[in-house]
């Protein structure tokens, strides 16, 4: 499933005065109305420049919470059932480090995890596997060693039951991981780094891959698209004469077959360099879709569009 949780719908003043702006979606995570919604967001500003979203199912229940400033961003999931916190992921924004730690639907922690820093030429940061515990607290990875059985994501609903040596925090030698959907995938790894993956899909297709996750992107990379950017952007003339300038954000999904579809401002700064923006986007056809284990899979995307007067 597509998880897209972006724009505001409604807006609404809570007790404290405090503004909250609610949204709806579908079961694809589309924007819709309340009616029959499959769930929904409230976001509001904690005071300067930190942001709050926390994510509902249509019932009520709080599956996750964003809170982001300048320096970090801090992602919190919730138990289905209990609403217990499951994982808090924190992201610094200066070092691009993540760490994570998870917890069973009875409080006690499952994991101390974190991304380590990319080596020259790694496209994805490392996962360093710290400590591990099973559900009763006993200890299964130590100070970054020991041979695990575990659940290594905290992002996803289903994850995979993995299973391979740790040492040094890393991963080394072969994994093997299953699914509750009857997917499973071999890995090798050196050190930490993926040498090369195969997965078996739930119906019987066979990919093999290097990368575990790998993002969509412009045809021939961020140079690319900034070129195109570049070339094909036009500052509108009456924005100009006002000026009108700032950022334009545009969220779309890049869509298996790598074309584009849902694209929308997120955040304007006025509907002529809005327009434009939308223009550009919906022009740039040329996009390789994200993979997942060697699998094509829609992902969401924000490109920041920048209007600058000189």
């Amino acid at each position: 499933m597509l998880r897209v949780f972006v724009i505001v719908l409604i807006v609404h003043v809570s007790a404290s005065g405090q503004a909250v702006q609610r949204s709806y979606y579908d079961m694809d995570g589309f924007e819709t109305d309340s009616v029959g919604s499959h769930s929904f967001t409230e976001s509001s500003e904690l005071g300067g420049r930190k942001e709050n979203v926390s994510y509902y199912s249509a019932t009520g229940k709080m599956c996750s919470r964003d809170v982001s400033d300048s320096l970090f961003f801090k992602k919190s999931y919730y138990h289905n059932i209990s609403e217990n916190l499951k994982a808090e992921i924190i992201l610094d924004k200066k070092t691009q480090i993540e760490t994570t730690t998870m917890f069973y639907p009875n409080g006690t922690k499952q994991a101390e995890l974190s991304t380590g820093e990319r080596e020259r030429g790694e496209s994805n940061a490392r996962v360093l596997v710290l400590n591990y515990w099973d559900s009763l607290g006993h200890p299964i990875i130590v100070n970054g060693n020991g041979t695990c059985e575990c659940v290594l994501s905290a992002k996803e609903e289903e994850p995979f039951i993995e299973r391979g040596e740790v040492k040094n925090s890393m991963k080394v030698g072969g994994w093997k991981g299953v699914g509750k959907d009857g997917k499973a995938f071999g890995e090798q790894y050196k050190k930490g780094e993926l040498i090369r993956g195969t997965m078996k899909d739930s119906d019987g297709t066979v990919y093999n891959y290097n990368e575990v996750s790998k993002q969509a992107e412009f045809v021939g990379g961020f140079a690319a698209l900034a070129q195109y950017l570049g070339s094909t952007l036009k500052y509108p003339a009456n924005a100009r004469r006002m000026g009108i300038q700032g950022t334009v954000f545009v969220a779309f999904v890049v869509e298996k077959d790598g074309s584009l579809s849902h694209v929308r401002v997120i955040k304007s700064i006025g509907e002529e360099c809005d327009k434009e923006a939308l223009r550009v986007v919906k022009g740039s056809k040329n996009w390789n879709p994200a993979l997942m284990r060697g699998k094509k899979v829609k992902m969401r995307f924000v490109l920041p569009i920048k209007f600058k007067l000189q």
